[in-house]
């Protein structure tokens, strides 16, 4: 997941980074300490942010990105945040209507 934020490897495609142990590797998974914990929550809005901004990643960074986005906690914190949020329509231009939580 690091490596495909780093801008040195944000050029590269997926296929082409380097590889080696990362966090997944050394934890065995599915999050980056084996159970969902602290770490995993601080890394929620990078995965936020890669996934609506369709950055490539590698397929062990999809899988893992997808299961931050089904964890309970995290759908509580992104379902918190829509149902709180206030839409300011020259703030966001991408956005169709307040009801809009996907950007176009």
């Amino acid at each position: 997941l690091y490596g495909a934020i780093r801008p040195p490897c944000a050029a590269m495609s997926p296929e082409s980074r380097p590889h080696g142990p990362d966090m997944l590797d050394l934890s065995h998974g599915p999050y980056l300490a084996g159970d969902f914990c602290a770490l995993d929550a601080y890394f929620a809005p990078v995965v936020m942010r890669l996934k609506y901004h369709s950055l490539p990643v590698t397929d062990q960074s999809q899988i893992y990105m997808a299961k931050i986005c089904e964890h309970p906690a995290v759908r509580d914190w992104v379902s918190g945040a829509v149902a709180s949020a206030e839409f300011l329509e020259f703030e966001e231009p991408f956005r169709l209507s307040a009801n809009d939580p996907e950007p176009v």
